[in-house]
């Protein structure tokens, strides 16, 4: 959309409500952004009620429209922390570093390695200028490219925990619980209108909470998804919406076990799909309220 209609700048004001921004009045700069010629965010600034920034950021891109670099920025203008990609032929991410303040200080690398699918069987996280190892990954594949299993190794390359992807048609897993295995089931259902419903579930020790049910739409859009503790009540409930150009419209929060919403956010875009402004809820009551303005070329 930003590269569509043209778009180099975007700004977003704040307002406490709707009538304030109707009447532009009592708001501020809240959020700047910059692009290229390509739509790719080159350039981004976060403002304090002063006009101070407060964060700044900058994105580099490849000719592909792949992330390359991301720094984050003092005030200065020098480098407070730096993330760098790289990728194979087919557009795969093959390396990742992060530096903090110059580019001697790498704070941790990861590479990762590809079948001649390209599917992912290999990734590595190395620390304090790759003289430790933090973290491996080993995943395996089915025939037909759907995942297998993903082994997780710690820092001493011991396996720490597995993954097993296997459940049968009916969604119920098809081996018995391991004791360092978590299991993750993915089924399919028919929603109303005879779209296909992916539901994912998972096992999972994440706090309370020991298992996580999502759902997605015909266009791998989450549209819900809630936690549950070991007695069965849930931890977290959240649902979403989206227009038919898979632009994110609404998202609520409910409160655990109940139908009450705790925060809902929605989000208003023009024909051409760039956003024009944006809600925020606690409850019914609208706490704040955003709009987006556009430099054109």
């Amino acid at each position: 959309m930003i590269h569509d209609n043209h778009i180099t700048s975007s700004k977003l004001f704040h307002y406490k409500t709707q009538a304030d921004a109707d009447a532009g009045k009592n708001g501020y700069l809240y959020e700047e952004y910059a692009y290229d010629a390509n739509g790719n965010q080159t350039d981004y600034k976060f403002y304090k009620k002063n006009g101070k920034v407060k964060y700044h950021y900058s994105y580099k891109w490849n000719d592909e429209g792949k992330s390359t670099e991301f720094q984050w920025l003092k005030k200065d203008g020098s480098m407070k922390m730096k993330n760098t990609t790289a990728y194979n032929g087919a557009g795969k991410v093959i390396e990742e570093k992060q530096f903090w303040k110059s580019d001697n200080d790498l704070a941790w690398h990861s590479t990762s390695t590809y079948d001649a699918q390209q599917n992912l069987i290999g990734l590595k996280y190395l620390l304090n200028n790759d003289k430790k190892l933090y973290r491996r990954y080993a995943y395996s594949y089915y025939p037909d490219g759907s995942k297998k299993q993903t082994i997780e190794y710690n820092r001493k390359d011991v396996v720490k925990h597995i993954w097993n992807y296997d459940c049968n048609p009916a969604g119920s897993l098809e081996t018995k619980s391991l004791k360092d295995s978590s299991k993750i089931c993915i089924r399919y259902e028919t929603d109303k209108d005879g779209n296909q419903i992916k539901i994912k579930e998972q096992n999972v020790k994440q706090g309370k909470t020991v298992r996580i049910i999502t759902k997605y739409d015909i266009h791998d859009n989450e549209i819900y998804s809630v936690g549950y503790k070991a007695s069965g009540k849930e931890t977290r409930h959240v649902e979403s919406s989206y227009d038919n150009r898979d632009n994110l419209t609404e998202r609520k929060l409910f409160k655990p076990n109940t139908a009450e919403l705790k925060n809902r956010w929605v989000v208003h875009y023009d024909n051409s799909g760039n956003v024009t402004e944006s809600k925020a809820y606690k409850g019914s009551e609208l706490t704040h309220f955003w709009k987006y303005s556009y430099t054109k070329s």
